[in-house]
């Protein structure tokens, strides 16, 4: 069974004077995860390393990556993305950011270090128990708004974007196992529905 996170955590592990910070996002795609690098390298400018790994699941295709950062190889990419599949955890990214103390660790150091830090950062956050989705653009007039709205609350689905133009462009992603109920519903209410464009 897999898993998502409701919301990020950091996390702090020390070892011979070095620090390593742990930060915990949840991301939907690799272009999520590489706005969340290039933030988290921005607001650790004096860092040694910015370690990372990510798992995600799109299209029923699960792509996972880890980074050392310079760090030897196999000493911190690996020990992270580890730690995320030790305890499933998908569409999620993992930051561990290391200032040196001046001490080398060594690479078993290392891997304890990475590991560790990254176990500290995943035990306090909140699992939620993941389910594969799909995402529809629906084309729609104003007025069907409302009813809309309505369906995307009781199908517990997510309004992802909507667009206004001469009619509206909304973006809603539901659980795979609600979708065709949902669409039958929204199709069977709405006077203007257009079409139910899947996303990839």
């Amino acid at each position: 069974m897999n898993y998502s996170i409701q919301k990020g955590a950091i996390s702090k592990y020390s070892d011979r004077g070095s620090s390593f910070f742990g930060f915990l996002y949840p991301v939907e795609s690799v272009s999520d995860f590489k706005v969340k690098l290039k933030e988290t390298r921005n607001n650790h400018l004096s860092a040694t390393h910015v370690c990372s790994a990510y798992r995600l699941i799109n299209s029923n295709i699960l792509e996972e990556k880890g980074s050392d950062d310079g760090e030897p190889r196999g000493s911190a990419g690996l020990p992270i993305l580890n730690e995320l599949k030790r305890v499933d955890i998908i569409n999620a990214c993992v930051f561990v950011v290391r200032h040196y103390g001046g001490t080398k660790l060594g690479i078993s150091g290392l891997i304890h270090a990475y590991s560790e830090a990254t176990r500290i950062l995943l035990s306090d956050c909140k699992l939620l128990i993941w389910q594969p989705k799909k995402k529809y653009i629906l084309n729609h007039s104003y007025q069907d708004i409302d009813s809309l709205d309505f369906f995307i609350k009781k199908y517990n689905a997510n309004l992802k974007n909507r667009v206004f133009d001469l009619f509206v462009q909304s973006t809603v992603e539901i659980n795979d196992d609600l979708a065709n109920d949902f669409k039958a519903s929204v199709a069977s209410k709405l006077s203007t529905i257009d079409s139910f464009l899947e996303l990839e």
